[in-house]
């Protein structure tokens, strides 16, 4: 997540951030539902974990369904999830620079680039 934020990601959701994630007591489920339907695309890291949770499977195929970028990378593991089978992964078991060049290329292929992004502070005002 601090590479995203250094390459100039400011809105990023991840649930389990104790600053932006899913706050103790809420329905998670539908915090997860609420904001896949605001990204703009969604990257899957996959491990032995994920690549067998049903969340993670019904994420990526709402993600999906609904036509959202899925930009799936490998961070431990071998597995790979049979709903991503057609999509090219990276794989970021080894963290060097031709790793995040490929990491970039992929943002920018499916359409991510930092500048266009825009974070909405929900605390600020709209007025």
């Amino acid at each position: 997540m601090r590479w995203l934020r250094a390459e100039g990601f400011a809105a990023l959701f991840v649930d389990f951030d104790p600053e932006g994630g899913i706050p103790a007591g809420r329905d998670w489920e539908q915090e997860l539902y609420t904001q896949l339907r605001k990204a703009d695309a969604v990257v899957f890291l996959a491990s032995s974990a994920s690549v067998n949770s049903r969340w993670c499977f019904a994420e990526i195929s709402l993600a999906r369904s609904t036509g959202k970028p899925v930009v799936p990378l490998r961070v431990a593991g071998t597995e790979r999830l049979s709903l991503l089978q057609d999509v090219q992964w990276v794989d970021l078991r080894s963290f060097d620079d031709e790793t995040f060049e490929r990491l970039r290329t992929a943002f920018h292929h499916v359409g991510l680039d930092p500048r266009d992004s825009f974070a909405w502070d929900s605390a600020r005002s709209p007025y």
